[in-house]
């Protein structure tokens, strides 16, 4: 049986400082992997369980710590900043009709482009709804360092 766990990566074991925000980051993305249609589902699963670094939320949280922030709203910014990103992947590999992403086949390649647009609007549609809350993460960071 296929394990349908998003894994934090092995880079993250010489930085445990970081583990128990990824991890958190990890639990936020996969309660939003909640697609109604099978197909987009299996290629969300797909998408954030092959082997994604997770470098993107990493930066996020270690450069909001900077300055006093909520936690959750970090964390929360963290994982869209992680879905966006694997939403412009699977819209990248479509534009550039890639057969593999991570060294595994593709989500148009296992499911069809047209499942692959879905799964990727659906990633932007899901989170996009959080990112005003970066003036909110970022306005003490900008005060703090006098921008």
């Amino acid at each position: 049986m296929q394990d349908n766990s998003i894994q934090l990566n092995a880079i993250w074991n010489d930085f445990p400082s970081i583990q128990s925000d990824l991890a958190e980051v990890i639990t936020v993305i996969q309660t939003d992997l909640q697609a109604k249609n099978d197909d987009v589902q299996a290629a969300l699963i797909e998408m954030m369980t092959t082997g994604g670094k997770l470098l993107r939320p990493a930066l996020t949280i270690l450069i909001g710590q900077m300055a006093p922030n909520n936690h959750d709203d970090l964390i929360h910014l963290a994982a869209s900043v992680e879905m966006l990103h694997s939403a412009t992947l699977i819209h990248d590999d479509i534009i550039d009709s890639s057969s593999t992403r991570r060294h595994h086949a593709s989500i148009q390649a296992q499911l069809g482009q047209d499942v692959a647009v879905y799964a990727g609007d659906y990633l932007l549609q899901q989170r996009s709804t959080f990112l005003p809350t970066i003036l909110i993460i970022w306005k003490p960071l900008v005060k703090q360092l006098h921008f």
